[in-house]
């Protein structure tokens, strides 16, 4: 054992023995090639992985021409909006304004109506209180009034004919 051998010939023998496992996931189920030392092995995706990039690629420019035809939906309908919403605003602010011009008018009008109806009624008081005067004064006098009825012109007659008197002796 270890030694030397003196006989010419040599003898060598390989065995290589190859077991390859491709496992998925980690569990070497996947895939088992046995005896294939020195054999080519062509592995392949039959363009699967070039037309996933294509996909990858076709998905990547639709959606930024989406994004793209979406953000002009979204100016235009937002344009849109602006205008029904100023619109809005017009149509509310001349219906307001109509509002306060007829407001306007019936309170000017109201406030006519209240006024004059107002001095009628102050008219028909006054006149109301001065005959009730007239009649609480005559009802106080004894004789109802009849007395002051013909004692006024009696002493309107008795004052002028003083007055004459003493305007004829100031003449002579």
């Amino acid at each position: 054992m270890g030694g030397r051998s003196s006989n010419p010939s040599n003898t060598h023998n390989e065995t290589n023995n190859l077991n390859s496992s491709i496992g998925l996931d980690g569990d070497n189920e996947g895939l088992v090639l046995s005896n294939v030392s020195g054999a080519d092995i062509t592995y392949t995706d039959h363009g699967a992985t070039e037309a996933a990039f294509k996909l990858a690629k076709h998905v990547e420019e639709s959606g930024r021409e989406n994004l793209r035809e979406t953000i002009r939906m979204i100016e235009h309908n937002t344009g849109q909006v602006f205008d029904v919403t100023s619109n809005s605003i017009d149509a509310v602010k001349d219906v307001s304004e109509a509002g306060f011009d007829f407001a306007e008018r019936v309170q000017g009008n109201a406030l006519n109506s209240i006024e004059d109806n107002n001095q009628r009624a102050f008219d028909l008081v006054a006149d109301s209180q001065a005959q009730a005067f007239a009649f609480v004064n005559k009802s106080n006098q004894p004789d109802g009034g009849m007395t002051a009825d013909i004692v006024k012109p009696i002493m309107y007659g008795s004052a002028a004919i003083v007055a004459a008197l003493i305007l004829s002796r100031v003449a002579k």
